[in-house]
């Protein structure tokens, strides 16, 4: 097949594509390995939901990734850096630090990360970019089903159209507050021009 980007989820939940690989150590890895080989940029993005193989799982598949894009919780899983503080509230030198990391572990082109607060970047230069979230009113939010896929996708779009890295943050918070605007995964999302006005409406940057 032919594509630009190849993005594949859910690690953590996909028995079979989290089976071991004796080479890649995952299927997954072999996977994405696999489509590279062709050329295709490589992206993942996985579940928050912790095993004995975690790391193991999240970090095999990291390394043949161009575009690593987890929310806060992940990256805690896929480093062990504890991202938030005692009293819950984010801590972006340690953010910075477990995007690093990831690097580190073999990441090849961005690391992204979403939270409530807002979204982190960086690239292999460790140029480090944060972009806060919409400062959404009261009763906006209805559910938040999705909102961590809306982000995914906005993002993706981003870097397909070869945006710079702080309008590809401003464009994937906007596609996760269109989204958790409704109950599910699917009501809340808007088309390019939507999010855009919900960006103006409600941004704080």
């Amino acid at each position: 097949f032919e594509a630009d980007i190849f993005h594949l989820g859910y690690a953590l939940l996909l028995n079979g594509m989290d089976a071991y690989d004796e080479e890649y150590g995952t299927q997954m890895a072999r996977t994405l390995a696999e489509v590279h080989k062709r050329g295709i940029k490589t992206s993942m993005d996985i579940v928050s939901r912790a095993n004995d193989r975690a790391q193991q799982i999240i970090l095999s598949s990291a390394r043949q990734c161009d575009y690593f894009i987890v929310n806060e919780i992940e990256l805690e899983l896929a480093t062990d850096i504890s991202v938030r503080t005692k009293d819950g509230e984010i801590d972006h030198n340690a953010i910075e630090k477990a995007c690093s990391q990831m690097f580190d572990e073999g990441v090849r082109e961005w690391v992204i990360i979403h939270a409530p607060e807002g979204a982190w970047a960086m690239d292999t230069a460790r140029n480090f970019t944060f972009v806060p979230s919409l400062k959404l009113p009261e009763g906006f939010i209805k559910g938040g089903v999705g909102a961590g896929d809306a982000f995914c996708a906005g993002t993706l779009y981003g870097l397909y159209k070869g945006w710079d890295i702080k309008d590809i943050l401003v464009f994937g918070s906007g596609a996760a507050a269109a989204c958790l605007s409704e109950m599910n995964a699917i009501d809340g999302m808007r088309s390019k021009e939507e999010i855009y006005k919900l960006i103006d409406m409600y941004k704080r940057f």
